[in-house]
């Protein structure tokens, strides 16, 4: 899933490949921080390369 702006993070669902690399850099650290926030407890943020992640929480 390629992420545009920060609202595009409503998308993101547990076991998700996001690309980051249409941010611009300000952006890239706002939604880095966030995708951090929501794994926290019980997930993960796995980079695959670079400007791609993994994202894995736990659903509720």
């Amino acid at each position: 899933m390629k992420i545009m702006n920060y609202n595009d993070l409503r998308k993101v669902i547990n076991n998700t490949i996001v690309d980051l690399s249409a941010l611009s850099s300000r952006n890239f650290i706002r939604v880095v921080d966030f995708l951090a926030g929501l794994t926290y407890k019980d997930g993960s943020l796995t980079k695959l390369e670079k400007n791609k992640f993994l994202v894995k929480f736990e659903e509720k």
